[in-house]
């Protein structure tokens, strides 16, 4: 079941949802997430079609450094037969063109339990890209540099307030606040 966006809910519902506290999800224990940057792991040929029961659009997001140093990423969700699997999109900004999607992270999904799956006995799909998000983005930290909080282009599966949460998570709330009060001053 796909959560309903704030904007198309009744107004009383609305605010009820725009007020609730969105946080990661707890898995005990924490998911083994298998991480591949470089998509050369050839998990699965290709992504299926977003938009459908196997695959779902999660978000575009983009980092920017300076005009002439940006990046824009979009990803997607997709439920294979045993795993989770987060496919990466990224916009050529010298070509002006989208490149093939590559699958750069995956989980065991049926060896998930999640509190906040509804006692369904496994992780839903908002979670389940949270997790990979959180996993991919700590990953890239670790192997690269830090980029930085990301600007949301568009969201999809997952809404501002959870890509905030990705974010907190990675980051710190501290961080977050910080880059506030100096984009204001």
């Amino acid at each position: 079941m796909v959560a309903k966006k704030p904007e198309a809910m009744p107004p009383d519902d609305r605010n009820a949802a725009l007020a609730e506290k969105i946080e990661m999800p707890r898995i005990e224990p924490p998911p083994h997430v298998e991480i591949d940057l470089q998509g050369t792991a050839q998990w699965l040929k290709h992504m299926p079609t977003p938009y459908t029961p196997k695959c779902e659009f999660v978000c575009t997001l983009e980092w920017s450094w300076t005009p002439y140093n940006e990046r824009m990423e979009s990803y997607y969700l997709q439920r294979a037969r045993t795993h989770w699997v987060l496919w990466l999109r990224r916009f050529d900004d010298n070509w002006g063109k989208w490149n093939k999607p590559v699958a750069i992270a995956r989980y065991v999904w049926k060896d998930c339990i999640s509190d906040h799956a509804e006692g369904l006995g496994q992780i839903d799909w908002h979670n389940a890209a949270m997790i990979l998000l959180r996993a991919v983005f700590a990953e890239e930290i670790r192997q690269y540099s830090d980029p930085g909080r990301f600007d949301v282009t568009s969201d999809g599966l997952l809404f501002m307030d959870e890509l905030d949460a990705v974010a907190d998570a990675v980051w710190g709330k501290e961080r977050a606040s910080d880059e506030e009060t100096s984009a204001d001053g």
